[in-house]
C-alpha cells in the first residue's frame, strides 16, 4: 500500500505542477516583453504562496477599519483557491495529513481545484496564443 501511496502523491505532485506552468503561461501568453513576463510569473507565484496571509491582512482591515466580519469558512474556502493550498487539501485524500490545512473545506476539493486551474489556464492560454502574432 506504501507504494501506492507514493505514486499518488506524485501524481497530485505532477498536478501541482501542471497548474503553475498553465497559470503562467496563461497569465504571459499576451506579454510583449520578457520583464513583464517575469515579474506576472514571480507575482503570480508570491501571490499563490503568501495568498492565506493576504486574506488574513484583509479580513482584519476590513473587521476593523469597516466593522465588516467575514467567517471562518470563507476564509479557509478562498485560502484552498491557491494551488498551493489547493495541493495541501488534495493530499489529504490520499492519508497525508499536510502541515496547512483548512478545517472547513472537505478533503477532495482540492484535487477538484487543482483540475480547474489546469483545464482553465491552459484552455486561456491556448485562447491568448491563437490570437498573437509570432
Amino acid at each position: 500500500m506504501p507504494a501506492v501511496r507514493v505514486l499518488a502523491v506524485l501524481a497530485l505532485a505532477a498536478l501541482l505542477a501542471a497548474a503553475f506552468v498553465a497559470a503562467t503561461l496563461a497569465f504571459t501568453a499576451r506579454s510583449t516583453s520578457t520583464t513583464l513576463a517575469a515579474a506576472t510569473t514571480y507575482g503570480f507565484f508570491a501571490v499563490a504562496f503568501f495568498w492565506p496571509i493576504a486574506l488574513s491582512l484583509g479580513r482584519v482591515v476590513l473587521a476593523g477599519q469597516f466593522g465588516v466580519r467575514i467567517g471562518d469558512g470563507l476564509v479557509d474556502a478562498l485560502v484552498v483557491a491557491s494551488p498551493v493550498y489547493a495541493y495541501a487539501n488534495a493530499l489529504t485524500v490520499v492519508g497525508v495529513d499536510p502541515v496547512a490545512t483548512t478545517g472547513a473545506v472537505p478533503d477532495g476539493v482540492g484535487v477538484a481545484l487543482l483540475f480547474a486551474w489546469t483545464v482553465a489556464a491552459f484552455a486561456l492560454a491556448a485562447r491568448r496564443f491563437d490570437r498573437v502574432d509570432l
